[in-house]
């Protein structure tokens, strides 16, 4: 599989400014980042049975 790179809109801050959320994949992985201090919202990997598993406790919004 060829590594890929995906934006999307993640929210809005109060200020206005838009937050961008890429995801990035690579084989199995999947980290998901955002342009406001390269936070990481999420990062899937496979588990002991190859199942895709969630390693970031992360906020599903800029609200939350």
């Amino acid at each position: 599989m060829k590594p890929s790179v995906h934006a999307s809109s993640f929210g809005v801050l109060p200020d206005g400014r838009a937050v961008t959320q890429f995801e990035l994949r690579a084989g199995d992985a999947v980290l998901r980042v955002l342009n406001l201090g390269g936070i990481v919202t999420g990062l899937e990997v496979p588990d002991q049975t190859g199942r895709p598993a969630d390693v970031v406790l992360g906020l599903r919004d800029v609200d939350a």
